[in-house]
């Protein structure tokens, strides 16, 4: 993750830590070449406000790669 990412995280989440803190993705994926942050919600669940907050921040101001992935019931 380049270091102007990294402060730009971490800048977001200490304004206001206390309202902020929840909201973070589930997950941090990662490789040599690529990251992106993961939220993963069973086939029922929808986004918290924080976690829409927290999502329209790291897509539109901090342009971090982000997913949400629905798992699915199997029947």
């Amino acid at each position: 993750m380049p270091q102007p990412l990294v402060l730009k995280c971490i800048d977001w989440a200490i304004r206001e830590f206390w309202h902020r803190q929840p909201g973070w993705a589930d997950f941090f994926v990662f490789n040599e070449n690529e990251f992106k942050f993961v939220e993963v919600k069973s086939p029922h669940d929808e986004l918290s406000l924080e976690q829409m907050n927290w999502f329209k921040w790291a897509i539109e101001e901090a342009n971090i790669p982000c997913e949400i992935i629905r798992l699915t019931g199997t029947e």
